[in-house]
């Protein structure tokens, strides 16, 4: 197997490029929106009425890094759904403890409270949590950690 060394996030290459979310959160900075790019699960863009569903390797760009594709594709689901907790659980394969342990180091993202003593994931968030675990076990050096990955999906969309 060999291993592939991904470009750099950010505007390095071109320094008219607007910076990525991720570059934006290590700088400190409001992230911009992100564009919108194809889904690796079901979701409903703005523009369309239709749930689209298409595979993360026909979205894969030379232009743009995969982290932000992931972070655009979470950003473009108008209609998610919520996940409870034993979903999450099955999706990331991972223990209750290990999942709540992540959200409190910044490594799995938040659940979003829908009431007093509940709370549900975004899918469109869990899976892009898996899919960038997969990139981070996969590629030599991917130019992010998950922390970073984490903060900059869960940054408000300006």
């Amino acid at each position: 197997m060999t291993q592939t060394t991904l470009p750099a996030t950010g505007a390095a290459a071109n320094p008219k490029q607007p910076l990525s979310p991720i570059a934006q959160i290590r700088c400190r900075q409001q992230p911009l929106p992100a564009n919108t790019g194809g889904s690796s699960h079901a979701c409903v863009l703005p523009d369309s009425a239709a749930t689209t569903r298409t595979t993360a390797s026909a979205a894969s760009s030379a232009n743009a890094p995969l982290l932000d594709q992931l972070i655009a594709r979470v950003r473009a689901c108008v209609r998610d759904r919520y996940l409870k907790e034993q979903e999450v659980l099955a999706i990331a394969c991972r223990s209750k403890a290990a999942v709540r342990r992540d959200v409190s180091l910044g490594r799995f993202p938040s659940p979003v409270k829908t009431g007093i003593k509940s709370s549900r994931w975004r899918e469109s968030e869990v899976m892009a949590w898996v899919e960038a675990t997969t990139i981070l076990s996969r590629v030599a050096n991917p130019g992010f950690s998950m922390e970073e990955f984490v903060s900059a999906m869960s940054a408000p969309a300006i």
